[in-house]
């Protein structure tokens, strides 16, 4: 009769990759399984030998070593353990990711926990690890206050360029107006005629003045617009702001993107994890409880519980 061993419960985590790699005997390589010609496993591949252990009870992949008298030697041509072939069942190889990933038992969810861990709708942070948004990770506030003196200021400059050019421009057409006016009275010897052409040609440069007017007029408030977009934009923009690729192109367009770092994906998202300080969010959370009502207050109890969860689970840092 087979021994039956009781246990109240069963607890189930996630292996940090410290212990995969502790647990693992290889990393995996290549996506091939086996060689379509000998039949083998694929060296580096998904039924690799010397990862998971041989296919043939007591013989190594090359077949340098065989029978149980070499039990336990590694091969040291290809690498492969000399011991039972039923290891293969048991041993576990690992991949390593080019970059890092968010877990569906963290990212997902009802309610996602990293999502209330840094105060994220759970839509924004899809649109983040999904490579869809930008995510600010941190912002420099000397820089920041820097920049939106130093757009303020360009904004004036770009005016005055504008009005002076308007200027310019409607002094030359003055000129122009005033000899061809000169040019026409010295050749001109019909008097109404005369008087009749120099009315058209004031009139015609009247027009082309006003035009020039309503240019500068348009251009200024295009102007006026687009810096206070941009100072708006970066004035609003705080560690965990979430930004569309035409935004954070946008202000890379004029030079002020080195006031934040920003990134996409999980790897954005464990960036700003890691520089989360869970003992101070505690105090902060607890204060944010005696203080608000309502939805805030709701809000403020479950993050609690999710950072709490975690201090209790020994996590004083992520």
């Amino acid at each position: 009769m087979m021994d039956l061993v009781d246990f109240e419960a069963l607890k189930i985590t996630l292996a940090s990759p410290e212990q995969i790699k502790s647990w693992s005997h290889g990393e995996v390589q290549k996506p091939e399984t086996i060689n379509y010609r000998t039949l083998k496993p694929e060296k580096g591949g998904l039924f690799a030998e010397e990862i998971f252990g041989p296919t043939k009870d007591w013989e190594c992949y090359c077949g340098k070593y065989k029978r149980v008298r070499y039990r336990g030697i590694v091969c040291d041509k290809c690498g492969v353990e000399v011991t039972q072939s039923k290891v293969r069942r048991e041993r576990m190889g690992h991949i390593t990711l080019s970059a890092p990933v968010a877990h569906n038992w963290f990212s997902r969810g009802a309610p996602s926990k990293i999502s209330l861990l840094l105060d994220i709708s759970p839509r924004n942070l899809d649109a983040v690890i999904y490579f869809a948004t930008y995510l600010v990770i941190s912002v420099d506030e000397t820089k920041k206050q820097k920049t939106i003196k130093d757009l303020t200021a360009e904004a004036l400059d770009r005016k005055k360029e504008l009005i002076q050019d308007a200027d310019k421009l409607i002094k030359k057409e003055e000129q122009d107006t005033r000899e061809q006016i000169i040019k026409l009275k010295k050749n001109s010897t019909n008097g109404d005629v005369q008087e009749l052409k120099i009315q058209e040609l004031e009139l015609s440069s009247r027009q082309r003045i006003a035009v020039y007017r309503d240019q500068l007029a348009a251009e200024q408030t295009r102007l006026e617009e687009l810096y206070k977009t941009l100072t708006d934009m970066v004035d609003r923009v705080q560690p965990l702001t979430i930004l569309s690729e035409e935004e954070y192109f946008k202000l890379s367009e004029y030079g002020v993107g080195n006031v934040f770092e920003v990134g996409m994906g999980a790897e954005a998202v464990m960036k700003v994890l890691v520089n989360l300080d869970l003992g101070k969010l505690t105090q902060n959370l607890r204060g944010e409880i005696t203080k608000s009502t309502g939805q805030k207050h709701v809000k403020a109890i479950k993050r609690l519980r999710v950072v709490e969860g975690l201090r209790q689970a020994g996590i004083q840092q992520i």
